[in-house]
Parts: C-alpha cells; sequence; structure tokens
C-alpha cells in the first residue's frame, strides 16, 4: 500500500505478447493450441514500474511452438 501511493505499480503482462523493455525471459515452453508464439505464459516475478519508469522487469516464460 506504501508503494502504490507513491506512484509503484506492477506490470502485468502474462497472456500477452512478449515486451523485452519491460520483461525478461528466463525461459521458454512449447506453444499450445490457440496460443501465438512469443506470448508470455507465464510470471515467475513481478515487475514494476514507478510513474514510467521500470523498476524491475518481469521474469516471464514465452511461448514458442520450435523449441
Amino acid at each position: 500500500a506504501v508503494l502504490a501511493a507513491e506512484g509503484v505499480r506492477a506490470i502485468d503482462v502474462e497472456s500477452k505478447p512478449f515486451d523485452p523493455r519491460v520483461a525478461e525471459a528466463i525461459a521458454t515452453a512449447h506453444a499450445d493450441d490457440g496460443v501465438e508464439d512469443d506470448t508470455v505464459v507465464s510470471v515467475s516475478e513481478k515487475g514494476y514500474m514507478l510513474d514510467d519508469e521500470l523498476l524491475r522487469p518481469a521474469k516471464v516464460t514465452v511461448a514458442k511452438r520450435e523449441l
């Protein structure tokens, strides 16, 4: 609550296209049917922004058709 009052917010990246400006890919996983390549399938560690400045990138697993 204290951080939120200062403008810190979690970055919502799950089920969205991978964006290297706000997330760090730490793993890949086979893309299931209906999931596009380079889609974030899970978040291992949340990322945070302070206004428009990145404090910490999210650590994510990204879907790939070919591993």
